[in-house]
C-alpha cells in the first residue's frame, strides 16, 4: 500500500515482474502446501535426495518409514507438491538417506490448502450471516486460512525482495512528479520511506508497503449488475464526495483469521463509485456475493478451484436500501398505563426520538420515556436545541416548561437518541399516569448518519439529522374509569364484613368515602364514617393492582357508628370529596353504589321437639352480621345450666362460632341427654351485635362460691351490676332464670339481640301397633312409633315359638327374621317399619322384638302365621241411594262408638306412667313417661300375655 497526504493520489509500478510466484527458497522447517510448484527444495534437503514420512510417534533414525519420495536434481530445483504424492500424508517430511538413515532430519511441512472468508459489521465479533446489512453500513472482511506460515516464509533472505520502482504522483492541479527508487533486498512487508519532490513544489513523504505489489489472497466482491470488483469505497461522511479505496487483492495473512486492510472497514456497503469520480459515489442496493482465491506459485492452477480449499464458498449479503419505520404497541391507551413504540431501521444505527408538538403543555401532561433504558441516552436541553429538523430545532417540539436554568432539564423525559440492535429495532418504553392528557400524541424518529462518535451526552452541537430518514407514529390517550361492586345482593347486616371491589384504569389506587344520614355532606372516611378527610394523606387509600383491580374488607363491626339504613360509597381515582376539597368529583373520575345497612338478629332451632334420654339433640341457627364471637348458648332447667361445672369456678358462659355464612350448629351430646331429668328444658341463644360484646355475661362470684350474671358492655359490676344468680347458692331455677336471661337482654342499655326455644327430654319408649293374623305367603308390614331420634338405629326380631329344644329324631327346623331398622319423621311421634315376606314362613305363632340399639328399650308382642288363603268378606251393595244413606250413618256410627272407645282406653292408660307394651289401637297418645309402669299397666300386660297363650292354642295345627 502507499499512504499520502490528501492532495494526492499514489500508484506503483512494479519493474521487477515475479508472476505468481513468492517465497520459493524453502529451508528446514518450512510448510509448503499441496499445489505449490518451482518450489527449489534443496536447503531443505541438504545433500539428501530423498524425502521420507514416519507415522506419529515413529522413530525417525531407526523406524522404517512409511512413504519415501525420490527426488531428482531437476525436481529438487523446481518442485512441486503434487495432490497424488501428498494426499492424505501432510505434516513432517523428512530429508532421508535408504541406505543411511542415522542422519535423518526435518525438511518441512506439507499441509492441505483451505481458504474461507467472512462478513463482519465494523466493531462485532460475530459474521453477518442471516442479519440484515443496510446500505452504508461499515462492512469487514475476514479471512480464514492457513497460508500465514506461506507468506512466512517470504523473510527468509533468499525470498526477499529487490528491484527497482517507479512511483508517481498526480496532484490536484493534474502536474505529475516521479521519482525513481531504487530498492535493495528488505524483509518482506516492510515499510520504506523516501522523501521526494512533490508536484507543488512541496516536499512530502510517501511511505511504500512492499506487500501490495506481490501476490497473495485475493478477494472479490460481485455486485447486483454482475460485476466483478477487486476494490471497495469507504465513505466517512455521506454528506461529503470524498471516500477512500480499499483494495481486496493480493492480501497476506499473518495469522490465521486476518481481517483485511489492517482491520479497517473496506465498504460502506451499497456504496460504489464510477472511474473518474464524475457521477460520485452512489449506492446500489440488492445481492452482492464475495469470495476469494489463491494463486501463489500456482496452487489454484494445478489443483483447479476447489471450494473451501483454493477457492472460498461464496459469501452472500443482501443490501437494503436504508429506511425507518415506527410503531406503537397499541394505538389507543388509557392513561396510566405504559406503552411502547419499536423502531425499525439500520442495524446499529442511531436515532433522534422525540414526542413532538407539545409546545404549549404541561410537562406532567405528555407522556414520558422511561429512565435507563439500554441503549437509550437522553438528550439534554442544549442538544435539543441545537439538533433541527424542517428548519426549527427539537426544543421547540418540546413542553416549555422542561428546562430552567440552574433549576432543572427534563429534556430527556421527551427526547431521546436510541441505537437499534443487530436485527435494527429497538423498543422504546414510555409512561403515562392519571394526569397525562387526554389527547392524540405524536412521536417522532429521525436517523442520525453513523457517524464514528456520533453523540456526546455534554455535547452541546446537537445532531445532524438525515432530512429523508424519519418517521412518526401518533397513540390516542384516554381517560380510565373507575367502578365500584359490592359482593352480594346490596343489602347486608351491621357487623357483616362487606367485600367491596372493582376495577381503575385511571389511575395507581382508588379513594373510598361514604355518605348517608347524619353524615358529612362533603362525604366520611369509609373506615370512620363520621369524619371527613381533608387531604390525601388523611383518605382512606387502596392501591390498585398490576391488572387495573382493586379490593377492600369493610369491617362494619370495627369502630362502626353506622345506624340502619340506606348508604352511598364512592370510589375515585383521586383524592376528591363531594365538596370542600381542592378536587370534587367533577376533578375525577369515579363510579358509586348503594347499600341497605340492616339490624343483625338471630334465629335457631331444636333438631327435635321432644327428646329420648342418650340421644343426640342439635341447635342449628344463623347469625346475621357474622360476629366474630358467635353466639352465647344458654340452657336452662330445673338445677340445670349447661355451663355449670362441677367446680363452680370453672363454669363459663357457653359459646359457639359461626361460618362464614353466620350459621352455627351446637351439640348436646347422647352423655348429656342420658344424664338429663325428664322434662322441659329452654334455650336462650344470644347474638353480640354491633360492638361484637356479649353485654350480658356471666363472671364466677368466688366469694360467694355462685356464678353471676352480669349486665354491662365491658364486664364490669359497678355499671348495671348484677342481674342474677345463676349458679350456687340462692341461683333461679329453669324457667325463672330463663325469664330473668331475657329481661337483661331486653334491656335498654343492652345492645345485644336473642331468641329462645325449648325442647323436653322423656324416657326413651318404642310402640309397636296392632299386628293382625297372616297367612303363609303374605307380604305385610309392621310399623310403631318412637320418641327415640331419627337419627338411632333399631333391631327388630321376628321368632317361630317353635325355636325350642329338639329330640335328636327331629329337625329342629323353624322360621323368622332378624333386621336392623331405621327410625323415620313422623307427623307427631316418629315413626318404624319392617316388611315382612312371610313365604317361607311356617303356620306357627310368632314372637315380634323391637329394641333400640343405643338406648335400653325392647318391646315385645306377638302374631299368627296360618296356612292357606284368607277369606274376604261378601259385601252385600245397596241396592238404591237411600240404603247408600243407612249403610253411611251405620259406617258413621260404628267409627263414633270406636273412637269414644278409644277415648275411654286413652283416658285409662294416662293413668299409667308408661306406655302399654302393645297397644290395641294403632295409633295411641304417649303417656307421659316414669322409670316404673303403673299399675294399669301391669295388669294390662298380663292379659296380653295370657291373650297370647291362647293364641298360640288355637294356631297350631291339628
Amino acid at each position: 500500500m502507499v499512504f499520502i497526504g490528501i492532495f494526492f493520489t499514489v500508484g506503483i509500478v512494479q519493474a521487477y515482474d515475479t508472476g505468481n510466484k513468492l517465497a520459493v527458497n524453502i529451508y528446514p522447517g518450512d510448510t509448503i502446501f499441496i499445489g505449490e510448484s518451482g518450489l527449489n527444495v534443496s536447503a531443505a534437503l541438504g545433500l539428501e535426495t530423498e524425502i521420507a514420512y514416519f507415522f506419529e510417534g515413529s522413530n525417525v533414525h531407526t523406524d522404517e518409514p512409511e512413504k519415501v519420495v525420490p527426488l531428482t536434481p531437476a525436481e529438487i530445483k523446481n518442485y512441486y507438491v503434487d495432490l497424488a504424492t501428498f494426499e492424505g500424508y501432510t505434516g513432517p517430511w523428512y530429508a532421508y538417506n535408504s541406505t543411511d538413515s542415522a542422519n535423518t532430519e526435518l525438511a518441512f511441512y506439507v499441509e492441505q490448502p483451505s481458504l474461507s472468508i467472512s462478513l463482519y459489521k465494523e466493531n462485532e465479533t460475530y459474521p453477518i450471516g442471516d442479519y440484515k446489512v443496510v446500505a452504508d453500513e461499515s462492512l469487514m472482511i475476514k479471512i480464514e486460512s492457513p497460508f500465514e506460515r506461506l507468506f512466512e516464509r517470504a523473510s527468509t533472505d533468499a525470498n526477499k525482495p529487490y528491484g527497482v520502482f517507479d512511483f508517481f504522483a498526480i496532484n490536484t492541479s493534474g502536474a505529475v512528479n516521479y521519482t525513481n527508487l531504487s530498492v535493495p533486498g528488505i524483509y518482506y512487508g516492510i515499510a520504506y520511506s523516501e522523501a521526494f519532490e512533490a508536484a507543488d513544489e512541496h516536499p512530502d513523504n510517501i511511505t511504500v508497503t512492499l506487500s501490495d505489489s506481490m501476490p497473495g489472497v485475493n478477494v472479490y466482491a460481485v455486485a447486483p449488475n454482475k460485476a466483478k470488483l477487486s476494490s471497495l469505497i469507504v465513505v466517512p461522511d455521506i454528506f461529503s464526495p470524498d471516500y477512500n479505496v480499499a483494495s481486496l487483492q493480493n492480501w497476506h495473512p499473518d495469522r490465521t483469521d486476518y481481517m483485511i486492510n489492517y482491520d479497517h472497514p473496506v465498504w460502506s456497503a451499497g456504496r460504489v463509485v464510477d472511474n473518474d469520480n464524475v457521477i460520485g459515489h452512489k449506492i446500489i442496493t440488492g445481492e452482492y456475493q464475495f469470495y476469494a482465491d489463491i494463486n501463489v506459485n500456482g496452487i489454484k492452477d494445478n489443483l483447479g478451484e476447489i471450494e473451501g480449499e483454493t477457492v472460498s464458498f461464496v459469501e452472500t449479503v443482501n443490501v437494503e436500501k436504508e429506511d425507518i419505520t415506527i410503531k406503537a404497541e397499541k394505538a389507543v391507551i388509557t392513561r396510566n398505563n405504559d406503552f411502547s413504540v419499536t423502531l425499525d431501521g439500520t442495524p446499529k444505527g442511531l436515532y433522534a426520538v422525540w414526542i413532538t408538538g407539545v409546545r404549549g403543555y404541561d410537562h406532567k401532561k405528555v407522556p414520558a420515556f422511561m429512565r435507563d433504558q439500554n441503549d437509550v441516552t437522553a438528550m439534554t436541553y442544549a442538544q435539543a436545541v441545537n439538533t433541527t429538523y424542517m428548519s426549527k430545532d427539537i426544543a421547540s417540539d418540546l413542553p416549555g416548561d422542561v428546562y430552567e436554568a440552574g433549576e432543572h432539564d427534563y429534556t430527556g423525559n421527551y427526547a431521546v437518541v436510541a441505537k437499534t440492535a443487530e436485527d435494527g429495532t429497538i423498543n422504546l418504553g414510555l409512561m403515562t399516569d392519571e394526569n397525562t392528557k387526554e389527547t392524540i400524541f405524536t412521536v417522532r424518529a429521525q436517523r442520525i448518519p453513523n457517524l464514528r462518535n456520533p453523540y456526546s451526552k455534554d455535547d452541546p452541537s446537537g445532531y445532524k439529522l438525515d432530512d429523508q430518514l424519519y418517521d412518526y407514529v401518533k397513540v390516542t390517550v384516554e381517560k380510565g374509569a373507575v367502578v365500584i361492586s359490592a359482593k352480594g345482593d346490596g343489602s347486608y347486616y351491621l357487623g357483616d364484613d362487606i367485600t367491596i371491589s372493582g376495577t381503575n384504569t385511571d389511575s395507581d389506587y382508588v379513594y373510598l368515602f361514604i355518605t348517608g344520614p347524619n353524615l358529612p355532606v362533603a362525604g366520611g372516611k369509609l373506615d370512620n364514617p363520621k369524619v371527613s378527610p381533608q387531604n390525601e394523606s388523611d383518605s382512606l387509600r387502596i392501591t390498585v393492582n398490576t391488572d387495573d383491580t382493586w379490593k377492600y374488607l369493610w369491617e362494619t363491626s370495627l369502630g362502626s357508628v353506622l345506624d340502619a339504613g340506606t348508604y352511598t360509597i364512592y370510589a375515585t381515582s383521586g383524592f376528591a370529596l363531594k365538596s370542600g376539597t381542592e378536587h370534587t368529583l367533577s376533578d375525577v373520575e369515579y363510579d358509586s353504589m348503594s347499600i341497605l345497612l340492616r339490624k343483625p338478629f338471630v334465629t335457631a332451632t331444636t333438631s327435635a321437639a321432644t327428646v329420648a334420654k342418650g340421644d343426640k339433640l342439635f341447635i342449628n341457627g344463623k347469625a346475621e352480621g357474622m360476629p366474630s364471637k358467635g353466639v352465647a348458648i344458654w340452657i336452662l332447667g330445673k338445677n340445670y345450666w349447661n355451663g355449670e361445672k362441677e367446680e363452680i369456678g370453672s363454669s363459663a358462659m357457653v359459646t359457639e362460632g359461626v361460618n362464614s355464612e353466620g350459621e352455627f350448629k351446637y351439640e348436646i351430646g347422647s352423655g348429656v341427654t342420658s344424664d338429663l331429668a325428664s322434662g322441659q328444658y329452654f334455650v336462650v341463644v344470644q347474638h353480640p351485635m354491633y360492638n361484637e360484646e356479649f353485654d350480658v355475661m356471666v363472671e364466677v362470684n368466688e366469694d360467694e362460691n355462685a356464678v353471676d350474671v352480669i349486665t354491662n358492655p365491658y364486664g364490669a359490676k359497678d355499671a348495671n351490676g348484677i342481674a342474677f344468680i345463676i349458679a350456687g347458692a340462692g341461683k333461679l331455677q329453669g324457667s325463672d332464670a330463663a325469664n330473668a336471661l331475657i329481661s337483661s337482654i331486653n334491656s335498654a342499655n343492652i345492645d345485644d339481640t336473642y331468641t329462645k326455644l325449648s325442647f323436653i327430654v322423656e324416657e326413651p319408649w318404642i310402640r309397636i301397633n296392632s299386628i293382625a293374623d297372616h297367612y303363609v305367603g303374605d307380604k305385610f308390614q309392621i310399623t310403631g312409633t318412637t320418641n327415640l331420634a331419627i337419627a338411632d338405629s333399631l333391631i327388630a326380631e321376628i321368632t317361630s315359638l317353635s325355636f325350642k329344644p329338639t329330640d335328636k329324631t327331629q329337625s329342629g327346623e323353624f322360621t323368622g327374621i332378624s333386621s336392623v331398622i331405621a327410625i323415620t319423621e313422623g307427623s307427631e311421634y316418629n315413626e318404624w317399619a319392617l316388611n315382612v315376606d312371610a313365604s317361607t314362613f311356617k303356620p306357627d305363632e310368632y314372637i315380634f322384638t323391637v329394641e333400640s340399639v343405643d338406648a335400653d328399650i325392647k318391646e315385645t308382642t306377638v302374631f299368627n302365621v296360618h296356612e292357606g288363603t284368607p277369606v274376604t268378606p261378601q259385601v252385600n251393595e245397596p241396592e238404591n241411594e237411600q240404603e247408600n244413606e243407612r249403610a253411611d250413618e251405620s259406617v258413621n256410627e260404628t267409627e263414633d262408638e270406636s273412637a269414644d272407645e278409644s277415648a275411654d282406653e286413652s283416658e285409662s292408660d294416662s293413668a299409667s306412667e308408661t306406655p302399654s307394651a302393645s297397644p290395641a289401637k294403632t295409633t295411641v297418645p304417649t303417656p307421659a313417661a316414669t322409670t316404673a309402669p303403673g299399675f294399669g299397666a301391669l295388669i294390662a300386660l298380663i292379659g296380653l300375655v295370657a291373650a297370647g297363650a291362647l293364641a298360640f292354642v288355637i294356631g297350631k295345627d291339628p
